[in-house]
Order: structure tokens, then C-alpha cells, then sequence
């Protein structure tokens, strides 16, 4: 069995006394900047820090831990530097709980340039993955940035921001939560936001960012102070495991397989079921389909186009237009050991909405699966989904921590009875 390994505890240094500082008189934050940023950078980025804190006082979420005045007092300290490309916040080894890695933080950011809501997102961002470093200074950092990125939307919404960010993971949907080859790395979360933003639709408590920071609240670990990496055992995987087997939600491959349907109802296919306010995401949030095929062309054995990550999936529309009533369809799946596919078939109205679902049923170690394909009657087309839940090996299972991963293929044979 491989250990179980976290990010790294190797940091950077806290920047060295800055030229002038800029402190609020309303919230716990001070700006630094040396001789090259300007006073009135410095108040912009204050001010988007400040309005950062004021949004997760208004929603009852923490704050950043007191840092015990290292950066000459106790305020959260955020220091711009012009050679850094996006603001991140920097969990500081030195004020980590001697029981738990649970850590103070400062933020590194670039001087603003523009006056847009995208400074106003990358500090807000920042100031949450600060709080977050205090509830688990050794979380999964893909997970961890995209929860920032959730509740940073809910803080400092910014539409360029959110845009983007969706439009990259919905276009390579096999990467999953993981960073998609040679996207940015300020992209490399947004599938991991959207997957909380699901969390929160279909089992939150209504409070925004809840159980989004409960997740990471309920996963610390203590590591020994010597250790270059965190133990980051549990992670939040282990906590939706958990709770599913204390009945608490439903097990995590069935509802990554819920969240993997969900995704296909976003942007101009949204419904407003699946997934709540995301039509506004319009064309951009569509997701890719591997293959768009016509019931005429049946049989055939399809394959996706890129192998499929952890988190990650692949889709397929069979459209129906022309498909004699009531002739029902095989649907036979074969993938790569020890990768566990989960699939569903989402029966599609006339109306772009959903009719019923199968899910074909998996065995743990099983490689191939079967479904028979009825009541297609009347159906504008079928949506097959494939996500990849990770290993189904009981000795070596999958864990975020231990990427990369390397991508599994699969095969879909669709022939009429």
C-alpha cells in the first residue's frame, strides 16, 4: 500500500518589512508594498480584503487565524509584489498548532492594474484559502482551491472570473478535478468549485459556504513538525466517505456520478434542477460530448477521445429523432483495471429536460458492465455518462494526494435487440 502523502510543507518566506503599510480600521487586515506599488494600489487591494472579511462575516464563516503580530500585528497581512501573476495565500509553518495543522496565513499578490471585479475575485479567493489554511493547513490543495474558489464567488462574485473558469473544465471534462494539461494553474479548480457548488445545492444546510468550510473543518491531521510533507489523512474524500457510511449522504461514487450527470445541464442545457444558477453560464458552460451519434448508425463501439482522470467523465448523445418506437437498445461498457467506471443513461425529453435514468450496476473489481435500454419511446436522444471514482483496488484506493494520475480508457458498444 502506497503512504498517503499531503502537500508540501516547504513555503515561501514571508516577504521582508515593506516600505509602507496600509491598515483598515473597520477589519483585521493590513496591505504591505515596497517602494514600486503605489498608495493607491495599496487602498484598492485593502479595500477588496476588506469587503473579502465583510462577506464571510454576513455569511458565519471564519476568518483567518491570528498570525501573533509576525507581520507587526495580529491583522491578516497581504503584500504585493510585482513579479507575482495571482494573489495565493501562504500558510506560515511557525504558527501551526502544536495538536493540529491548523496555520496562520499571509497572502503574496500582484499590484491591481484594472479596475474590473478580477482583482476584486484573486484577493477574495485568497482571503478564504487563508481561513481555510486554519481549519486544514494540509488539505488536498486542488479541493482546497476550488472550495476557495466557490465560497470566493459567493464573496466577490465576477462573472470574467467564474466564465472562464467553467468554460476550461467543462470542455475537458476527463481531467475532472484535476489541473487540465496546459491550463493556467488559476484554472486548475474550477471543476473542484462546481463540485461543491452541487455539494451545497442537494445537501446543504441553505446557509452558502457551510458545508463547504465543515468539510475542511472536519478533516485536520497532525503531522510531525519535522515532516517535508503534511499527512493529510483524513482528507475531504474520507469525510464524504465517511459520512456516507454513516449514512449521512450517499457513497461518494454514486454521488460523483449524480454531480458527473449534473454537469451535462449546464449553461444552455440547464434546467434549473440539476444544478441551480447555472444557466447564466450560457454556451460557455456546455459540456464537451465525446461523440453525437444518430440511432441509424447503430451498431457501433464508440471510444472518448482522451483518457479518463479520477473525477473525470465522458459523453455521449445518441439522438432518437429517428429511432423506431419502442425498440430497445444494449449498452455493454468495458474499461481498464483496477479503475472503477461508474455509468448512467439519462433519458432526454423533447424539452431538454430529464426523463429517467439508468445506472447500469458495477461490482467492486469488475471491468465491464451491461444495461438493456427501454421505454425509449417518444425521447428526443439518451446522454451516457462514464466517471472515473478511482481505483476499486480494497488495497491501494484512490487518494487525491497521490497524483498525478494517468488517465484510463474505455469502450462503449450501443446495438439494437
Amino acid at each position: 500500500m502506497i503512504d498517503a502523502r499531503g502537500p508540501t510543507r516547504l513555503f515561501e518566506e514571508r516577504p521582508a518589512a515593506a516600505h509602507f503599510s496600509a491598515c483598515s480600521t473597520r477589519r483585521p487586515v493590513c496591505v504591505h508594498g515596497g517602494a514600486a506599488v503605489t498608495p493607491a494600489s495599496a487602498n484598492r487591494t485593502l479595500v477588496a480584503a476588506e469587503r473579502a472579511l465583510d462577506g464571510l462575516a454576513a455569511l458565519g464563516l471564519p476568518w483567518p487565524r491570528g498570525d501573533f503580530a509576525r507581520g507587526g500585528g495580529p491583522q491578516l497581512d497581504v503584500y504585493l509584489d510585482a513579479s507575482e501573476s495571482v494573489a495565493h495565500a501562504v500558510p506560515e509553518l511557525s504558527t501551526i498548532d502544536p495538536d493540529w495543522d491548523l496555520a496562520a496565513a499571509f497572502i503574496v499578490a500582484p499590484p491591481p492594474t484594472t479596475r474590473s471585479c478580477f482583482e476584486d475575485a484573486t484577493i477574495a479567493r485568497a482571503v478564504v484559502r487563508a481561513a481555510m489554511l486554519g481549519l486544514d493547513a494540509g488539505a488536498e490543495p486542488q479541493l482546497a482551491e476550488g472550495a476557495a474558489r466557490h465560497i470566493g464567488g459567493l464573496v466577490a462574485p465576477c462573472s470574467i472570473v467564474e466564465l472562464e473558469s467553467v468554460d476550461v473544465f467543462q470542455r475537458t471534462p476527463e481531467s475532472g478535478f484535476e489541473r487540465t494539461p496546459g491550463a493556467e494553474a488559476s484554472d486548475a479548480s474550477a471543476g473542484a468549485a462546481l463540485f461543491f457548488a452541487f455539494l451545497e445545492d442537494r445537501y446543504g444546510s441553505g446557509r452558502p459556504g457551510e458545508l463547504t468550510m465543515s468539510l475542511f473543518a472536519a478533516a485536520p491531521q497532525r503531522t510531525p513538525p519535522g515532516a517535508i510533507v503534511f499527512q493529510n489523512e483524513p482528507d475531504v474524500i474520507d469525510v464524504l466517505v465517511d459520512n456516507a457510511k454513516a449514512k449521512g449522504s450517499p457513497p461518494f461514487g454514486e454521488m460523483l456520478l449524480d454531480f458527473s450527470v449534473a454537469r451535462a445541464f449546464v449553461g444552455t442545457r440547464s434546467d434549473e434542477m440539476h444544478l441551480l444558477d447555472v444557466a447564466r453560464f450560457g454556451d460557455l458552460g456546455r459540456v464537451r460530448f465525446d461523440w453525437s451519434i444518430d440511432y441509424a448508425s447503430l451498431p457501433r463501439t464508440l471510444a472518448p477521445a482522451f483518457p479518463i482522470q479520477p473525477t473525470g467523465a465522458t459523453y455521449v448523445w445518441v439522438d432518437l429523432a429517428k429511432a423506431p418506437g419502442g425498440v430497445p437498445l444494449t449498452l455493454v461498457t468495458r474499461w481498464e483495471p483496477p479503475t472503477e467506471l461508474r455509468w448512467a443513461v439519462v433519458k432526454i425529453a423533447p424539452d431538454g429536460s430529464e426523463q429517467g435514468r439508468l445506472e447500469p450496476p458495477t461490482q467492486l473489481g469488475q471491468t465491464e458492465s451491461q444495461q438493456s435500454l427501454v421505454d425509449l419511446h417518444g425521447l428526443a436522444g439518451l446522454i451516457i455518462v462514464g466517471v472515473n471514482v478511482g481505483s476499486s483496488s480494497a488495497i491501494d484506493p484512490w487518494d487525491p494526494d497521490d497524483g498525478p494520475f494517468s488517465g484510463q480508457g474505455t469502450t462503449m458498444t450501443l446495438y439494437p435487440q
